[in-house]
């Protein structure tokens, strides 16, 4: 309303902006801008130039012919993403069509009282105008918008002399213990008795992030201290199911052709019998702090309903997904049982 009114006021023919400028003369022109354009559609009515819908323009060859296809179109559009109308989706939760996700509670909140909020906003903006006439002129507050975009966040990386800053540790701590051992009459010997750090620096580094390193270099050092002949021929392979979907190159769109792909690499191995190992973590586990770091959402649930879905854009980052990879599991198994 507010684009339209600025738009009108600033024709030659019909606006005001080239007439005046007077703030009042603008402000009177804009209240009673609802009231014009009552007179002017009466009596253009009443003169017979006023125009109405042409209902019969759907009927016409061209619009026949176009209605099925676009239906066709709109129906495909069901295959390639989720079917918002499928058993398969729990009734209780909102997700996005186009990706598959389940809403955050705070997204689902925002968008099922979304008309609410905006009468409520309304309401109040009514009453601070009545109240003070100025109110009119001030700027709106920008409400927050909840939705599936907004929970996308990027990361920045700052460098400072294109150098990664650590924590120290402060340099006036020894001094701080003896101050408040002398205040708090404690032995400074039992002081130092623990660490002076916020974890164990064997576990953890200064800012509290966990130790790691590759789990091979536990098979390399069993590896380095046996000998062994390499074998001739296996009868059973053992395969990473998850080592397999991030060495896929050229991940395809769909997901029924990431399964085809995905039973092409597991077959090329020369042996009867083939186990796909994927593993879980189980909560609690270590594997917590590691989710925690990747900022996973273990709360919003991911819905693959048919082989003609379209993955999402970044198929690796989604691999971190652990409810994400649950449905694609649960999407291998059924695919291929078929």
């Amino acid at each position: 309303m507010e684009q339209t009114i600025n738009a009108d006021a600033a024709r030659k023919l019909t606006g005001i902006i080239h007439l005046t400028d007077s703030i009042s003369a603008c402000q009177r022109w804009a209240r009673s801008h609802d009231i014009r354009s009552t007179v002017i559609t009466h009596v253009m009515e009443e003169v017979g130039l006023g125009t109405t819908q042409d209902i019969s323009a759907e009927l016409q060859p061209s619009s026949i012919k176009k209605s099925p296809e676009q239906l066709t179109t709109f129906i495909k559009t069901f295959d390639q993403y989720i079917n918002p109308f499928s058993h398969d989706l729990p009734m209780d939760q909102l997700f996005n069509i186009a990706s598959g996700k389940g809403a955050t509670p705070q997204v689902e909140k925002f968008l099922l009282s979304i008309e609410e909020i905006g009468n409520d906003q309304r309401e109040t903006f009514i009453t601070e105008c009545s109240l003070d006439i100025n109110t009119f002129e001030r700027t709106i507050k920008k409400t927050p918008i909840h939705n599936f975009s907004s929970e996308i966040k990027k990361k920045k990386k700052v460098k400072i002399g294109g150098k990664d800053q650590k924590i120290q540790i402060q340099r006036d701590l020894f001094g701080r213990m003896l101050g408040i051992s002398m205040n708090h009459k404690l032995d400074v010997l039992r002081i130092l008795s623990y660490p002076i750090t916020p974890v164990p620096l064997a576990l953890c580094h200064l800012d509290g992030v966990i130790y790691k390193t590759a789990k091979s270099a536990l098979a390399k050092c069993l590896e380095a201290k046996i000998d062994h002949n390499p074998l001739r021929y296996s009868d059973v392979y053992l395969i990473d199911g998850f080592f397999i979907l991030h060495a896929m190159k050229e991940v395809p769109k769909r997901f029924g052709n990431i399964s085809k792909r995905f039973l092409q690499m597991i077959t090329k191995y020369p042996a009867n019998r083939m186990d796909v190992i994927f593993d879980q973590y189980w909560l609690p586990s270590i594997k917590d702090s590691e989710r925690q770091l990747r900022k996973e959402a273990p709360l919003i649930n991911y819905s693959i309903t048919g082989p003609d879905q379209t993955r999402p854009t970044d198929f690796a980052k989604e691999l971190k997904n652990t409810n994400f990879k649950e449905s694609l599991i649960h999407f291998f198994f059924h695919t291929l049982d078929k």
